[in-house]
Parts: structure tokens; sequence; C-alpha cells
């Protein structure tokens, strides 16, 4: 697997074991399958590697068509909207990185 997507992984798993069980209650009340969580929140659990110094640097590199096919096989969609960007994620997959 890409190095930018290993680092941008450990980045959600740092949120989701902050966060995780909160957002997967939200989903299971409002019966949703997939939530977005902004990029933004994840700057905070951001750890720097040689190659990537910031989650920015890590967010360029994924911009290549190939490494974003990659993350949607695992089951993340990078996902703009109005000039911001999101990780869009399903309930299941959450549910695999916290566990």
């Amino acid at each position: 697997m890409e190095e930018a997507i290993i680092v941008l992984l450990n980045a959600l798993k740092e949120y989701l074991r902050i966060q995780g069980t909160r957002i997967l209650s939200v989903l299971e009340i409002t019966s949703q399958d997939r939530i977005r969580i902004e990029v933004r929140a994840l700057y905070r659990y951001f750890k720097p590697t040689q190659r990537f110094r910031k989650l920015s640097d890590t967010l360029r590199k994924l911009e290549n068509e190939k490494l974003r096919e990659e993350l949607e096989k695992i089951g993340i969609n990078l996902v703009m909207e109005d000039d911001t960007l999101f990780l869009e994620i399903s309930k299941n997959y959450i549910k695999k990185l916290l566990n």
C-alpha cells in the first residue's frame, strides 16, 4: 500500500479512536450507512513522516487517480464539496478500523 494512504489511514485511525464510538452511535440513530468526515478534523491526529511532513502533503499525493482508486477499494472516497474536502466512509469500514 502506498505510503500516502498509510499515513492518511493512521491519522483517521487516531481520529476514530477518540470520535469513533460517537460517530457510530450517530450513524445507528440516523440509520445511515456512510458518513463524511471533514479532512480538516484529521490535522490534529496526523503524525509526520520523513516523506510527508504535513497532512496537506499527503493530500496532494492523493490527487493521483490511481491512489484515489486504491482508497476507494478499501472503502474511502475523497469528496470535494464547496471547497471542502471530506472522507466519505462506510459504517462497516469504521467498525473495521476500530477493531
